[in-house]
């Protein structure tokens, strides 16, 4: 699946979920660490690389106090109450990644979906896209 089509995808899934159009949209590459997985942040050696796989959100605002993901491979979408952000189980453990990132953005409300091509292969990495572009459009989002 091509960048475009992957858009293409989340906006139309997007649409359909909230009955908005998103205030922002955001990707990230993929990458692949060929060598030294995990040792980059304990002063070891990687060898990494971006990949033709990405990472896509959308986010708009909410008018209520909630927050509201949802997976566009998977069909999954969770609601979370603004006043009772709690760390997700392990069935729902996507969510936990933009979570951690919006947890500060209380007071806003958001809706937010993803879309992340599966990455094949040992060594493949999409999640941290994922939070550094929540994170960027998560902010662009609430300006708007």
């Amino acid at each position: 699946m091509q960048n475009q089509e992957v858009y293409d995808e989340l906006m139309a899934k997007f649409e359909k979920l909230y009955g908005v159009k998103p205030a922002a949209v955001a990707y990230a590459p993929g990458r692949i660490e060929v060598l030294g997985n995990h040792t980059d942040y304990n002063n070891g050696f990687t060898m990494g690389a971006a990949i033709d796989k990405v990472v896509m959100v959308a986010l708009s605002k909410r008018n209520d106090r909630k927050l509201c993901f949802a997976s566009i491979k998977s069909g999954e979408k969770v609601e979370l109450d603004l006043d009772k952000l709690e760390k997700q189980p392990r069935e729902y453990n996507w969510v936990n990644y933009p979570l951690g990132v919006f947890k500060f953005l209380v007071e806003a409300g958001l809706q937010y979906a993803r879309h992340k091509q599966p990455a094949r292969g040992r060594g493949a990495k999409l999640l941290g896209g994922n939070r550094a572009v929540d994170g960027v459009r998560a902010l662009q989002a609430l300006r708007l």
